[in-house]
């Protein structure tokens, strides 16, 4: 509002009229990028600061991802916050499947899934002795170098394969002269995804900007193709998914 009315200095709107046309500050909501078993006094989050460059040239940053950069813990700096109830139903046990898609800062809720599965396999005997499902992680970003998030964490519990991150799938879209997203990755799996979700009952969850609500076409394609179905079925599946809490999703 600031730079409109330097932009367009003869608009003189009043105090009044200020107060009443510009909103209170909203609250910011992150996910949680830890496990409550493992840290039960700490709690993760994953953020990236906002900026940007406004049409006049000005370059800007994020009001609350840029002042939280400017907190310093060893100062005891606090900050006014609050934990709500999450959004996505988890499995009850961890003998069944996740297959996980996130998307840049959506990694942070699927950080926190995959941690609490790794604390339960190093802590729970019990848990370990019902058996322990396959975990499958599709993440999207533009560029491996600079935006995938937590990389020596995924490599480490992946181990090539032999971790308890069966199936690390990455998708980097400008790093290559055709553009690969994650859905291209998630369609290279088709078995994989029927398996899981169908076979074993399985979650799925998507995490990350609007456009993870559109991964539920390709999941469905994936299968039709494998269950023998049409697309149509499919994507009844996926919807009864939903209804049965399997289907989460989690966007901004």
């Amino acid at each position: 509002h600031a730079d409109l009315l330097k932009e367009y200095p003869s608009a003189r709107p009043s105090i009044e009229h200020m107060i009443d046309y510009i909103p209170r500050i909203k609250p910011r909501l992150y996910s949680i990028a830890s496990s409550p078993n493992e840290a039960p006094d700490n709690i993760a989050l994953c953020i990236v600061v906002d900026d940007w460059t406004t049409p006049n040239g000005i370059y800007k940053k994020g009001l609350c991802s840029n002042y939280l950069t400017q907190q310093d813990p060893t100062k005891s700096n606090s900050i006014v916050a609050k934990v709500n109830a999450g959004v996505v139903a988890m499995p009850t046990t961890h003998d069944v499947p996740m297959v996980m898609a996130g998307l840049g800062t959506g990694l942070a809720p699927l950080r926190g899934m995959v941690r609490d599965r790794v604390w339960t396999i190093n802590n729970d005997e019990e848990a370990r002795k019902g058996g322990i499902g396959e975990m499958a992680l599709y993440f999207g970003a533009r560029h491996r170098k600079d935006e995938f998030l937590y990389e020596s964490e995924w490599e480490e519990f992946h181990n090539g394969g032999k971790g308890p991150l069966t199936h690390l799938r990455t998708a980097f879209s400008r790093d290559q002269a055709h553009k690969i997203y994650i859905q291209d990755k998630i369609m290279e799996d088709p078995e994989l995804i029927y398996d899981y979700l169908v076979n074993k009952k399985g979650y799925f969850y998507a995490c990350g900007s609007s456009a993870v609500q559109d991964l539920k076409h390709y999941v469905a394609k994936c299968i039709a193709k494998v269950g023998n179905m049409t697309e149509e079925e499919g994507a009844e599946y996926v919807t009864q998914m939903m209804i049965e809490n399997r289907y989460c999703i989690e966007s901004w």
